[in-house]
């Protein structure tokens, strides 16, 4: 996570270098106009026409005024892909050399050196400026260190989108991504904390299980102590009843001395070898069993902390639930919904539902989770209240989504 963190702070950087290609508009005639130009001459009357309305003048160079080419431009190239009259192409496709009948049947228009940008999801107007294709382009380009991701940008780079939108979602899937990857990174250090703590309640039980074996032990050894010195105690007294009973009985020459008496009981009737190895193990068993009590107290003083603070856990909730369409799923239906058809029907929509899926399952498998989808009903709430497009109300959304998450 870290490596990958760190590629893709690295890869924010934009390059002074031109973009390896500019984008384009490959606008139908047929849809536009209704029919296809069948010369030349009227071919380039129609194109005369497109240029004027996108530009704001006859062409890109007699336009004086950036901003009203830019604005003119920015709301018609918009709304022309948003109804499929237009597809995105960028300058490294050959341009169509209009030499044919069959080639009048499309426009190609090239973008402004600026376009009209609002950065401000709520639609303020305040906040549009204007903004250079060439940089928004190098953004969408800039390729990313997850391949995953980079699977993603591959088809917003190619769907007919608006450059705005292309250029907003390209930074927040981006951001977004951040976001899963610090995601990625909390769950590993719980899952990590989660493996610690079950490691460390087994030992504890362990601990507890072998304090226990060393009470018994313990126990048994001050037992058989305590009778050994019971034992050596009754003999002792004896030794002395016997001695002040009997004592008068034998000359006096074969009396021993009190000193003698003495030294005769501890060495007859002293602490035996049984009794001092009793004692020996009594002292061993308590040793251990005090460096034991020491070791649990502080693991169990770590184990009631770590339980206190248990509830942090909760923050970083999967947050997925079954049968619901992801964040993931919701941006790949914007980008694949506005992918080019290029062969029939039923092989472009198993297309898209195969590399839909398998995007998803990659994606889930790299981040561990999918994001929760967006509410449905704010977003239609939004919807009436804004009055926008239905592309930008989805596009509202999901920013929306990512930066107060």
């Amino acid at each position: 996570v870290d490596s990958a963190s760190s590629s893709s702070s690295s890869s924010s950087v934009i390059s002074l270098s031109p973009p390896s290609s500019l984008p384009m508009l490959i606008i139908s005639l047929e849809k536009l106009c209704g029919y296809i130009p069948q010369t030349r001459e009227d071919y380039l009357q129609q194109k005369h026409h497109v240029e004027v309305a996108l530009y704001g003048a006859e062409s890109l160079s007699d336009s004086d005024d950036s901003v009203l080419s830019s604005l003119h431009f920015s709301k018609h190239a918009s709304e022309l892909l948003e109804f499929d009259i237009a597809i995105h192409s960028d300058t490294c496709f050959s341009e169509i050399s209009n030499t044919c009948p069959e080639q009048y049947s499309t426009v190609t228009i090239s973008y402004p050196e600026y376009i009209l940008v609002n950065n401000n999801i709520d639609g303020d107007t305040t906040s549009e400026h204007l903004q250079k294709v060439s940089v928004m382009w190098k953004h969408i380009l800039r390729t990313h260190p997850i391949p995953v991701v980079e699977r993603l940008l591959k088809y917003l780079r190619i769907c007919n989108r608006d450059m705005q939108w292309k250029y907003r979602m390209a930074l927040y899937l981006r951001h977004f991504t951040r976001q899963e990857l610090f995601f990625k990174k909390k769950q590993s250090n719980l899952r990590f904390r989660e493996e610690f703590k079950l490691k460390r309640k087994n030992e504890l039980e362990k601990l507890y299980q072998t304090r226990e074996v060393f009470e018994s032990q313990l126990e048994d050894a001050s037992n058989k102590l305590y009778a050994m010195q019971q034992q050596r105690n009754t003999t002792t007294k004896a030794l002395d009843l016997a001695s002040e009973t009997f004592d008068f009985l034998m000359p006096s020459t074969l009396v021993p001395s009190n000193c003698e008496t003495e030294n005769l009981k501890q060495t007859h009737f002293g602490k035996s070898a049984n009794e001092i190895y009793a004692e020996t193990l009594v002292r061993k068993w308590e040793g251990r069993l005090a460096k034991l009590d020491e070791l649990l107290e502080t693991m169990q003083d770590d184990e009631w902390a770590n339980e206190e603070g248990e509830e942090d856990s909760l923050i970083f909730d999967i947050g997925e639930k079954k049968n619901d369409l992801s964040l993931v799923d919701q941006m790949l239906g914007m980008i694949f919904g506005k992918l080019t058809l290029k062969t029939t029907k039923e092989q472009h929509f198993q297309f898209i539902s195969l590399e839909h899926q398998a995007i998803i399952n990659e994606w889930k498998a790299y981040f561990g989770r999918l994001a929760p989808p967006i509410d449905e009903d704010a977003a239609v709430t939004t919807s009436s209240k804004n009055n926008r497009t239905a592309n930008d109300v989805d596009f509202k959304e999901v920013t929306e989504y990512v930066l107060h998450r």
